[in-house]
């Protein structure tokens, strides 16, 4: 059943495609930060040691070296120091992406995370698709990690509701109007033809602009509490549930 209507709707034309940012948006920034970077620091050196084998770790270990000038030789505490030190600075590199996704996907498999949402957003993701309305996920973590995220929710696999996901690495930053342009493009090869409306949930303004700048229809998402809530969402149509959104037709039908 679709959840029960809001105060202070925003009516919206019912768009061709949702495409929805995660952190801030469908679940909490906070818990990123305290839960899931910790846990990633705790276990750098020994997934290091334990999974060298594997080919993301190697190709994380050679982009470590190689940013951080480091020698051949360098240990698992040599790797970890770097990582730490990028976490301590914010910076989000590729090899420290990939590194928190193999760690945060051992974690979810052997059941120590339960991936926490809004509690507005699984009901919004199942009356969209109840809508047929198409669902993608645009977010800075990797597709590995997203699909991990989305498979252990307190309501069991999600991955079910959406069409697909789009990260840093396979569409850009969430900044850049290319990203979205990107985006447009490879969701009309994923559905099998174009799709013009399109409508796009985050909780950061640089992002909003940027989606809009692209042609998008925008929604600014303000959990209060949350990580960017002070920052607001500039001037596009803010919520602070997404049950608040509801969608009518106002044009013909492709």
């Amino acid at each position: 059943m679709p959840e029960p209507a809001a105060a202070n709707a925003l009516v919206l034309d019912r768009p061709e495609v949702i495409v929805v940012d995660i952190e801030g948006t469908l679940s909490s920034t906070w818990y990123v930060r305290d839960e899931l970077y910790p846990y990633s620091r705790k276990r750098f050196t020994s997934y290091f040691e334990e999974y060298s084998h594997k080919p993301e770790v190697a190709r994380a270990r050679r982009q470590i070296i190689e940013m951080a000038g480091l020698d051949s030789s360098a240990t698992a505490e040599d790797l970890t120091g770097v990582l730490e030190a990028w976490m301590d600075e914010g910076e989000m590199p590729a090899p420290l992406r990939t590194m928190h996704a193999l760690i945060w996907q051992e974690g979810f498999a052997a059941g120590e995370f339960v991936s926490p949402f809004f509690d507005d957003a699984i009901p919004a993701l199942r009356t969209w698709s109840e809508q047929s309305i198409p669902v993608f996920i645009f977010s800075n973590g990797t597709l590995p990690a997203q699909r991990a995220w989305f498979s252990h929710s307190p309501e069991g696999n999600l991955i079910p509701l959406i069409k697909g996901h789009f990260s840093l690495e396979s569409a850009g930053s969430k900044h850049e109007v290319s990203s979205f342009r990107n985006i447009t493009h490879d969701v009309a090869e994923a559905l099998g033809k174009p799709r013009e409306k399109f409508l796009f949930f985050s909780d950061q303004v640089e992002a909003l602009d940027a989606a809009r700048q692209a042609g998008w229809d925008t929604v600014g998402v303000r959990r209060p509490g949350d990580q960017f809530y002070d920052a607001g969402v500039g001037d596009h149509p803010e919520i602070q549930r997404l049950n608040q959104v509801r969608f009518i037709r106002r044009y013909a039908s492709r």
